[in-house]
């Protein structure tokens, strides 16, 4: 069995899978069926959830999931109870790269570098376009801040998760 902590719209709940039975979840003491029916281009998927029908959406870019259900869109996070303790490790040793600098999603190349060292910028601006699959990738900030040092040139390929440009606070 491993614990997983999923965030739903913010909400934490605990969750245990069991690696034998990948097909059965246990959220919060209740277990769920999940069986996997159809899946589409862009990371599109459909499940049967305890015999209800999800849509299901993976955003590699965003690191998370969208569950649409009624007709409602929901951000679900998702990681293990190790990478969960080591996130908070990290941050709460001030060790590691800020949440609001831009990474590398997937392996890809620099196309355009659409900001400039110093320049000030607002949550969705789009700061950086990378090529990857043969799909160009603009990448947003997550937060207001000043663009502290961008880390590569445009033409230059990039590994996944690079550090990209460094965001800091307004001063």
């Amino acid at each position: 069995m491993e614990n997983i902590k999923v965030k739903v719209d913010g909400q934490e709940f605990e969750t245990t899978v069991d690696q034998s039975k990948l097909d059965e979840v246990i959220l919060d003491g209740e277990a769920y069926k999940i069986e996997i029916l159809k899946a589409y281009p862009n990371n599109v998927f459909t499940f049967l959830v305890n015999n209800q029908v999800l849509l299901v959406q993976y955003d590699e870019t965003a690191k998370d999931i969208k569950v649409i259900h009624d007709n409602f869109e929901h951000k679900v996070e998702i990681k293990t109870e190790t990478k969960a303790l080591l996130e908070e490790f990290i941050k709460d040793s001030g060790l590691g790269d800020s949440e609001s600098d831009i990474h590398a999603p997937m392996p890809g190349l620099v196309v355009k570098i659409l900001t400039e060292e110093g320049a000030e910028i607002k949550k969705g601006d789009k700061l950086i376009i990378i090529e990857a699959m043969k799909m160009e990738n603009a990448l947003a900030s997550t937060v207001d801040g000043v663009v502290k040092k961008i880390h590569v040139k445009e033409g230059v390929p990039v590994d996944k998760d690079a550090i990209l440009i460094e965001i800091g606070e307004h001063e």
